[in-house]
């Protein structure tokens, strides 16, 4: 048990398992639970790294699956409360929501540490329909208060603290964006306004729950943006312009200590060259 991390379709069913112990209708219940399953998890991964029975590149794998099942119940839960509420957008369901969850930075790629956060982005079909239900509304109202949702079961501190703290900068026009995107908004912000420091990020990006639908779309947004050719020029400089000023604030070393992670020649910066060479 201790040495032996559960397998990347385990960790769901677990956590199902373990949620039947709580009412359905308690929720506070209900996001404590998620933070003890968390705790649980988490100490076994560990006791898996400490024993060094896995290497290390296994230990960020499992505690990327273990997020990825906390994800999805959390998409359930949010699902349901917001139905409750406002009814659902024609033809979805919890099993088909209409929205995908785009994961970016350490969670998109495969490589949460103990502390990390989740870098994530929420995209939605281009429905424009109202909900069905007894207080209907329109449909991207209904996916703005899902998102809501999702994030306050998330991040809400309780006795058994918060569960992760979400990132959404990535999203198109930051913080001043929306919580969630139509598809063809995201498109179209990929394709005309993106700078090029976010198209190195969708380098890592991949999806991790939602709609088959949404995820092919996507998938076809990604893949035409990471071909699209480019201003060799332009790139080269972009991209060393955002490296510099990441440098700048991130760099923690001096004359007696090499930062491993933002020195020169360090993790980052050969992160960034496999993404100018891929955007190449």
């Amino acid at each position: 048990y201790l040495n032996t991390p559960p397998r990347p379709d385990e960790f769901f069913a677990m956590l199902q398992e373990h949620l039947m112990r709580v009412e359905p209708d308690d929720l506070e219940e209900q996001m404590e639970e998620l933070r003890l399953f968390k705790k649980l998890m988490v100490l076994r991964i560990a006791m898996s790294d400490n024993a060094e029975t896995l290497p290390l590149m296994k230990i960020s794998d499992s505690l990327t699956w273990l997020a990825e099942a906390i994800i999805r119940e959390l998409i359930i839960l949010a699902w349901k409360q917001t139905e409750l509420k406002f009814g659902h957008p024609e033809n979805c369901s919890v099993r088909d929501p209409g929205f995908a969850i785009i994961a970016y930075g350490k969670l998109g790629g495969i490589e949460l540490g103990y502390n990390s956060d989740l870098d994530m982005v929420f995209i939605r079909d281009e429905d424009e329909s109202v909900t069905v239900g007894d207080n209907p509304c329109p449909s991207a109202l209904f996916y703005q208060r899902l998102v809501q949702r999702f994030l306050h079961l998330s991040t809400t501190r309780m006795v058994g603290g918060v569960l992760y703290d979400l990132d959404m900068r990535l999203r198109p026009d930051g913080d001043s964006g929306l919580l969630i995107t139509d598809i063809a908004g995201y498109e179209h912000y990929q394709t005309e306004r993106a700078w090029t420091w976010e198209h190195q990020a969708l380098v890592r990006a991949r999806p991790i729950a939602g709609s088959k639908r949404v995820i092919d779309r996507f998938n076809a947004v990604r893949d035409k943006v990471l071909r699209t050719p480019r201003d060799l020029v332009k790139l080269k400089t972009d991209v060393v312009e955002m490296r510099e000023k990441m440098k700048k604030h991130l760099d923690k070393s001096n004359d007696r200590y090499f930062d491993l992670k933002q020195s020169r020649g360090g993790m980052v910066d050969i992160e960034f060259i496999a993404q100018y060479l891929m955007l190449r």
